[in-house]
């Protein structure tokens, strides 16, 4: 790997990693419901299908991580190719950039990107965790992080909804400390679109606002539709177009006046590279599943520095925060609570901002009485 961050290079990142090698993980399967659905210009969620991962090593020392799949039928199939990766490191060192190596290697020829991808995220967070726990220290301290809260969006809700409905909800967020919110997109038409944004925007006054399209809009939609939102000040549109068109999302960046967001759909470092050459948005947010594990957000936030990009987090708060807190171009925590319920610790922001557990390690735990209720056989 080339660009590593100083978090993953010379000697400082020899010394954390001690004597530990992999054991074995324990894998299982939750279906929590979502505290209120959430509707989308892709689709509706009800629950949080996740995978829990528990990664054991030769010290004793137990790291955890979760992955979360929109779809309940894709479960199975990335327990089964967790399983696989982990066979195929049990007795490694526990060193996170040698176990990508690993399992970069191992998929070249049947390619590496989705449920793979993800699956090599689990083990990666799980990784960091134990380094953490095994240092005694929490993961921001172990990447030299500033002991500082980071700032968070409310994203729980603000679906696809009414007006007033949309309205209400921001209200609730405003009075419950948050100084910002990301409301959805993607009605039948623009006029549904900027009903929504006013309704809000009534609502919260000048209060940080983000929106997200999901991917709904081809190019002229999205021209149409950006523009005709470019006066409401919106600290960003997210992903108004299909994730891959990085081309034309470079187009439509420079056509607009308000920011373009993307990245949470970026799976290698290529992806992020070409994103930044292409200038496709202002700013990058990438997820640290669907990028590889902590150590490829690491890599790809070191990427966005160096070209003066800030860069924000997508979902999973709880290890998010810790990454975020590393690197010096931080921008938003995505805060939504759709895991709270299977987590004994879940992240709690105060006023908009969330100040990081000095447990060691990530702070994921799981609720092992929720484990047992929302658990699905496999």
């Amino acid at each position: 790997m080339t660009h590593l961050p100083k978090a993953l290079s010379g000697a400082a990142y020899q010394d954390l990693l001690g004597g530990m090698t992999i054991k074995g993980l324990r894998l299982r399967a939750a279906l929590p419901p979502l505290p209120q659905p959430l509707n989308t210009a892709s689709g509706q969620l009800t629950h949080a299908p996740v995978v829990l991962l528990d990664l054991t090593t030769s010290t004793g020392v137990v790291g955890h991580s979760y992955l979360f799949s929109p779809r309940a039928d894709m479960l199975r199939p990335l327990v089964a190719i967790c399983e696989a990766l982990g066979d195929l490191v049990k007795g490694h060192p526990c060193d996170p950039l040698a176990v990508c190596d690993t399992l970069e290697q191992a998929f070249l020829l049947f390619g590496g990107t989705g449920l793979v991808t993800m699956a090599r995220a689990g083990i990666d967070m799980a990784l960091w965790d134990a380094l953490a726990k095994d240092r005694g220290q929490p993961l921001y301290h172990l990447l030299g992080g500033e002991d500082a809260p980071v700032l968070a969006y409310e994203s729980s809700g603000l679906g696809l909804s009414t007006p007033q409905t949309v309205a209400d909800e921001a209200a609730d967020y405003l009075a419950s400390g948050f100084g910002h919110m990301k409301l959805r997109l993607g009605y039948d038409t623009l006029a549904e679109d900027v009903r929504a944004v006013t309704a809000v925007r009534e609502v919260i006054g000048d209060t940080g606002l983000m929106v997200d399209y999901n991917q709904a809009l081809d190019y002229e939609q999205a021209l149409d539709r950006c523009r005709a939102l470019d006066d409401f000040g919106l600290l960003w549109i997210e992903e108004p177009l299909h994730a891959a068109d990085l081309e034309q999302s470079a187009e439509l960046a420079k056509a607009l006046k308000t920011p373009l967001q993307i990245g949470e759909n970026l799976f290698t470092q290529f992806e992020v590279q070409r994103a930044i050459a292409l200038r496709a948005s202002r700013y990058l947010m990438p997820d640290v599943v669907k990028i590889g594990g902590a150590t490829q957000w690491l890599i790809a936030a070191h990427a966005a520095d160096q070209a003066g990009i800030p860069v924000s987090s997508h979902l999973f708060p709880e290890i998010s925060a810790h990454l975020l807190a590393s690197v010096p171009n931080r921008h938003f925590l995505e805060y939504a609570n759709w895991v709270d319920a299977v987590l004994a610790a879940p992240v709690s922001p105060v006023n908009g901002m969330v100040h990081l557990p000095d447990t060691p390690g990530t702070g994921i735990a799981w609720n092992e009485d929720a484990v047992s209720r929302y658990g699905i056989a496999l």
